[in-house]
């Protein structure tokens, strides 16, 4: 179960960077988390298998969930281009009083 919650959260950080940041923050991120997962592992003494199987699963979701928030990120940014492209268009479209 805390594998689950783990991995439940490296892919809502994931997606929370997507939404913010370019691509390039995914670099520190993965650094941080694996770090942290070797450090509790260590302090928790368990196997190196294991370790590397939860760092990797981490890496894992939490670039999908950082492809899942930039995904978010580009689609409500289209539909606002294109409403306020509608706006501009109906407003070029307006007779002048003159």
């Amino acid at each position: 179960m805390p594998i689950a919650l783990l991995g439940i959260a490296a892919f809502l950080v994931g997606m929370a960077l997507g939404l913010f940041f370019r691509v390039f923050i995914l670099i520190p991120a993965i650094f941080v988390s694996v770090t942290a997962i070797v450090a509790f592992s260590l302090q928790l003494s368990t196997t190196i298998g294991a370790t590397i199987l939860v760092a990797v699963m981490a890496v894992a979701a939490l670039q999908m969930g950082y492809l899942a928030g930039a995904s978010i990120a580009v689609l409500t940014t289209k539909s606002k281009a294109r409403k306020n492209r509608s706006d501009v268009e109906t407003a070029m479209r307006r007779p002048s009083r003159r």
